[in-house]
């Protein structure tokens, strides 16, 4: 993959407000580092990206019954996103697996949490 296709896909993945900070920036591989760099500077806080990472995980809706498989899914969905962000910050797992746990456990359905600790 060449350094147009990384900046274009890049831009294809941007926020509406990280789309802007790097709006005037032409499509020039030398322009790759610098979109880079403007990016990493203005959004790149990690300690408040791994914040909304644990937000996400702590505000995951409890599933109400085990036979709504589809919720069951979506509660798969919306853990998955947060630990892969939190993967791919480098946090270890041993850092929040504990905490994880309580929380997905919490979301389950009795039935479902039992079965966990059979």
């Amino acid at each position: 993959m060449t350094i147009i296709d990384k900046f274009q896909y890049l831009l294809t993945y941007l926020t509406v407000a990280a789309n802007a900070a790097i709006q005037g920036i032409h499509l020039i591989q030398a322009n790759y580092g610098v979109a880079i760099q403007v990016l990493s500077d203005r959004f790149g806080h990690r300690d408040m990206i791994v914040d909304e990472h644990l937000d996400s995980l702590l505000s995951l809706a409890p599933i109400e019954s085990s036979a709504h498989v589809t919720l069951l899914r979506n509660l798969h969905d919306e853990a998955t996103f947060p630990i892969n962000g939190l993967q791919g910050l480098r946090v270890s797992s041993g850092e929040y697996s504990t905490v994880l746990q309580h929380v997905l456990l919490k979301a389950l359905t009795p039935d479902v949490s039992i079965l966990y600790y059979q």
